[in-house]
């Protein structure tokens, strides 16, 4: 399994200019080592964004240079003459969506290839951008870093460039499924990642916990995996916490699910807080994009799960104290009755929270104080399917002129039906 974040941060972007059809120039002026690019405004001109949009990229060439793998993003590369290039809030350039490799991995020197990858504008996304760009980043550990201008270090003189030629691409709008989206990773699995604090801290090497994921799937997918990562830019974007997980289940479209798992703690950050906590969730489907409706996951730490033990006392109780009040009105038992039964759902429900049972067992106690201060049956009340109570009598038959406080004793109702109480 690659071990990539999809929006993976990338070097500065910078303006340099599309070149002429069938060729994309790649440079390292203002890269890192190990790293080249090519961007240009005329693939995605006449383009629009919103939030959850997501682009097929598709691309045709024949690389000079072998490259281990090849990524695309589309940016906002700001314009030079207004703002020096700062957009969005960003330093040169601002994200439009995610930065994703292509899947297929590694391309040799001379290969003519195809490849296509799907981009998403995130939440964050620059989705107003003045200056479109689509820009591929081409990696190779062999690539040297650019030079820099007398007394610097920007990184500005180009010492390598290269081509693809025979080269065509098209982005194209695609639309995308409802819920959570997950497009395919450099591994072609269908992948989110930087879901943060989904992991209950602080945790150490060696922690075990249950992990539970539910949601609804847009198509039929398997081999769901789950990754505890440190997802900061300082960790380097993607640093595993945990072994992958496999989660167990069957996941069909249009069917809720739930999958079930453990995961095993092997690493943990220098900061128990956001992205340092964060997982990652890949699966295999037939489809570029994955969507999961209502995703739900659930991270419990082993012998530190949800206590029921007051909830379930409280139930038992609540059922003796109805038994002991059978004098009570049909409407006061039924709604003690109603709230015993809630309680126990919740006591049932496997997926329920720790506040969740908290507040069954507080709620409980509050309908226990109305149950015991609800109206009795008295003499001429009526009882359903009884009618109505026209006396009360000691075991020995003596009339009593209302139910004692205490002890046995019999009711009798207007249909000639008599029944013992005992308090």
């Amino acid at each position: 399994m690659k071990k990539t974040l999809l929006s993976i941060g990338v070097a500065l972007l910078f303006g340099f200019g599309a070149m002429a059809q069938g060729t994309f120039k790649f440079t390292n002026q203002y890269q890192s080592a190990g790293e080249m690019q090519y961007k240009s405004a005329s693939h995605v001109a006449g383009l629009t964004y919103a939030v959850g949009d997501a682009f097929k990229v598709t691309l045709t060439a024949t690389s000079q240079e072998a490259i281990t793998e090849l990524l695309a993003i589309i940016v906002d590369a700001g314009d030079w003459n207004v703002n020096q290039g700062k957009t969005c809030g960003k330093d040169w350039w601002g994200e439009i969506t995610g930065m994703l490799a292509f899947p297929g991995g590694a391309i040799a020197a001379g290969e003519t290839f195809t490849r296509s990858v799907t981009l998403i504008v995130p939440a964050t996304g620059c989705i107003t951008p003045v200056n479109a760009n689509l820009a591929f980043t081409a990696k190779n550990a062999a690539f040297p870093a650019p030079g820099n201008a007398p007394g610097t270090t920007d990184g500005s003189v180009e010492t390598k460039t290269f081509n693809f030629t025979n080269a065509s691409v098209t982005v194209v709008k695609v639309a995308t499924p409802p819920g959570t989206l997950m497009p395919q990773n450099p591994d072609g699995k269908n992948q989110v990642d930087k879901i943060e604090g989904k992991i209950p801290t602080p945790f150490a090497i060696g922690d075990k916990f249950d992990v539970t994921v539910t949601g609804k799937a847009s198509a039929n997918a398997s081999d769901f995996q789950i990754v505890a990562v440190d997802a900061r830019p300082e960790s380097g974007n993607w640093a595993e916490l945990s072994d992958y997980v496999n989660l167990e289940g069957t996941v069909t479209a249009g069917t809720a699910f739930t999958l079930t798992g453990e995961m095993v703690i092997t690493a943990v950050p220098n900061a128990f807080a956001g992205l340092a906590t964060s997982v990652a969730l890949m699966a295999s489907s037939d489809v570029d994009i994955l969507g999961i409706e209502n995703l739900v996951i659930t991270i419990t730490k082993q012998g530190t799960g949800v206590n029921k033990t007051a909830l379930n006392a409280a139930i038992a109780d609540a059922n003796t104290v109805l038994a002991a009040n059978a004098n009570k009105t049909d409407a006061v038992k039924a709604d003690f009755t109603a709230a015993i039964a809630a309680a126990q759902a919740v006591a049932n429900n496997a997926s329920a929270t720790q506040p969740q049972v908290d507040g069954a067992v507080t709620a409980l106690a509050t309908a226990k104080a109305a149950f015991l201060a609800g109206a009795t049956v008295g003499i001429g009340d009526v009882v359903a399917d009884k009618g109505e109570v026209v006396g009360y009598f000691t075991v020995t038959g003596v009339k009593l002129n209302e139910a004692p406080a205490k002890g046995v004793y019999f009711v009798k109702y207007s249909n000639g039906a008599v029944e013992k109480r005992v308090k």
